[in-house]
């Protein structure tokens, strides 16, 4: 089990120099170690083992000061950022490019039955591993199984570029999902490895503005790619992006890996929780997918879904209460008020950001009649304002220290501009719709990655890693929640509306927009005659209305929550953990000749004599 820590201060006695600030290098040497975490009051655990016997992971102490790290790498960690916000670009883009190629995919593979399964399976695939991910990089280490990740992608973007089947996209795109999955995870956990959590929040804020940008933005790349190129073009831009990012990440980042082997680390695996997480995610996000689109919620299929797949998620829950010796998900991450809280904000707040990135542009094409891309063109004041939300934040929180007032404030804003989208109709200004997409974006920025950093800023870094996974897990699971939720909504109530369309429609055009064609025809309609197509825009600028108060109400139960969210200090040292395996510690400028093995008393006691010595010194200064 992930249990403890050496003391502190026979780690910190065995610290390297601190690197020279002359010249950038390769991140994760001795300056990258770590502290006790300053926003927990509880005592860190002693050492201990797990499964079998084998070392459990144990964070280290450093002795570097702030100045003296941020003068030797700040250029690095800069580099090694950019390099995973590429891969991250990449991993969320996949999400939704192809959204808009679809029908072009279609014409090429046929088999239209099948085709909701080209974007189903990589956003199953990349949720239900998430903890699991987490869970290897704390085994096996970040570098290691960030690079394995993202190889996964690569192949899997290869596959469904060379598919000449519905089948092996699907497959293809099932294996990029696994891959993609791992790295969203795992960007935000080597961030958290390589910078200060009072740093923290601009590095983390660059992957929520990377994140939102380009969820926001994939629905017109993958247009323009069907349109103008081929939609092949949709996953063959994945390969040279993701090589050129693995070799930066191989060259630049330098965390501790652990030495451990293949089945050594398997025997520290959470087995039962991890199938029950698996299992139990996959037949609920299927449930989910198929609810209302495929299958109604009431047929056998939907139903043994989503009470299988429950019931295998609250399994996992006592699993990893009763039963786990290394869970993946170790309930003490959600053991205080604000983390709980924190976890209760990233769900509601997901909901709302792909409510807002799936129905702005759905009004769009439907109560306003704009094609795909135009659509998808009037959606970037709301993605870029998202992004600016997401930086102003980390800048704000990396210079104040505070990452309460952004979280709160930000909320504040989302539901000020979602509860706005509600006064939306069929002859809503342009100036009116941006307006309201700049205060719901803007609010909406901050809250990709403040819930995060108060989490972090509450828990042990042995635990960073299962904490990042759960945020992101619970964070994937609310995003595939709130569309389909918003989806119930938007059918329910078009279908009472329909009656009233009947005097206005021919036969044929009802018979178009019945069932679940509501979402499917708007194209048609556009093309309709206006006294034909004016009434079914109502109707769809009206069903929208109920949306977006759904919306409204998840964004203020949000701010609700944030309201039992903490205030803890940030600090300037590093939280980074390294392995039993792995004790061995490299300098900047070289490496440690091997020292003899001390006695772990009198490692202590020539600590208390430096320190004794440096108070003396510090006095006489």
């Amino acid at each position: 089990m992930v249990a403890g820590m050496h003391d502190a201060r026979a780690d910190a006695n065995a610290t390297s120099e601190p690197a020279s600030p002359q010249a950038p290098t390769p991140v994760g040497q001795s300056s990258m170690s770590s502290e006790i975490s300053p926003g927990s009051d509880r005592e860190l655990e002693p050492s201990g083992q797990g499964q079998d016997g084998t070392p459990a992971l144990q964070p280290v102490v450093s002795t570097t000061s702030r100045k003296s790290y941020e003068a030797a790498d700040t250029r690095t960690k800069v580099i090694i950022v950019i390099a995973l916000c590429a891969n991250l670009f990449l991993s969320a883009l996949d999400q939704t490019i192809i959204s808009t190629a679809l029908p072009k995919i279609v014409e090429d593979l046929g088999n239209s039955i099948a085709y909701s399964w080209v974007g189903s399976s990589y956003l199953i695939a990349s949720s239900v591993f998430i903890p699991s991910w987490g869970k290897f990089s704390d085994i096996w280490g970040r570098k290691p199984v960030i690079m394995v990740a993202s190889v996964i992608f690569l192949v899997g973007s290869i596959a469904s570029a060379a598919a000449q089947n519905m089948s092996t996209l699907i497959a293809g795109r099932t294996v990029q999902g696994l891959g993609g999955g791992g790295i969203i995870v795992l960007v935000n956990i080597t961030i958290s490895d390589i910078v200060t959590m009072r740093e923290r929040g601009k590095y983390l804020a660059a992957v929520g503005a990377t994140w939102a940008l380009a969820s926001a933005i994939g629905p017109v790349i993958g247009g323009v790619f069907a349109t103008s190129a081929t939609w092949r073009w949709c996953f063959i831009i994945n390969a040279p992006i993701g090589v050129i990012a693995m070799i930066i990440i191989s060259f630049f980042l330098r965390l501790h890996s652990p030495k451990i082997g293949v089945i050594e680390g398997l025997k520290q695996v959470d087995w039962l929780g991890t199938a029950c997480a698996v299992v139990g995610t996959t037949l609920f996000l299927i449930g989910i997918d198929f609810g209302g689109v495929t299958s109604p919620w009431d047929s056998p299929l939907v139903l043994s879904c989503l009470i299988i797949g429950g019931c295998l998620l609250a399994v996992l829950i006592i699993v990893e209460l009763k039963f786990a010796e290394n869970p993946i998900m170790p309930p003490r991450i959600f053991g205080n008020r604000t983390n709980a809280a924190s976890y209760l904000v990233c769900f509601l707040h997901a909901q709302v950001f792909i409510g807002g990135a799936f129905y702005i542009p759905l009004y769009f094409q439907s109560a306003l009649g704009k094609t795909a891309l135009i659509s998808g063109a009037l959606n970037l004041p709301f993605a870029f304002m998202l992004s600016m939300g997401s930086v102003i934040t980390g800048l704000t929180i990396a210079k104040t220290g505070k990452y309460l007032p952004m979280l709160q404030g930000g909320l504040v804003l989302t539901a000020a501009g979602i509860g706005a989208f509600v006064d939306w109709d069929r002859t809503s200004s342009y100036v009116k719709i941006v307006f309201f997409e700049i205060i719901a974006g803007f609010g909406l920025g901050p809250n990709f990655q403040a819930p995060l950093i108060a989490i972090h800023s509450t828990i042990k870094p042995q635990d960073i890693g299962a904490a990042t996974g759960a945020f992101t897990f619970i964070r994937n699971l609310a995003c595939a929640i709130g569309v389909s939720l918003g989806t119930v909504i938007f059918s329910n109530e078009f279908i009472q509306r329909i009656p009233d369309l009947l005097p206005h429609i021919t036969p044929e055009t009802a018979k178009l927009i019945s069932g679940n064609g509501a979402t499917s025809s708007t194209e048609a309609v556009r093309n309709l005659p206006a006294e034909q197509r004016i009434p079914i825009q109502d109707a769809y600028a009206g069903s929208l209305r109920i949306v977006w108060w759904y919306f409204f109400g998840v964004s203020c139960a949000a701010l609700f929550c944030s309201l039992f969210v903490g205030s803890h200090k940030l600090s300037t040292q590093l939280q980074s953990i390294q392995p039993a395996k792995a004790r061995r510690r490299r300098s900047v400028r070289h490496v440690e000749k091997k020292k003899k093995p001390k006695d772990e008393a009198q490692e202590a006691e020539q600590a208390d004599v430096e320190e004794k010595r440096a108070e003396v010194d510090n006095d006489v200064v």
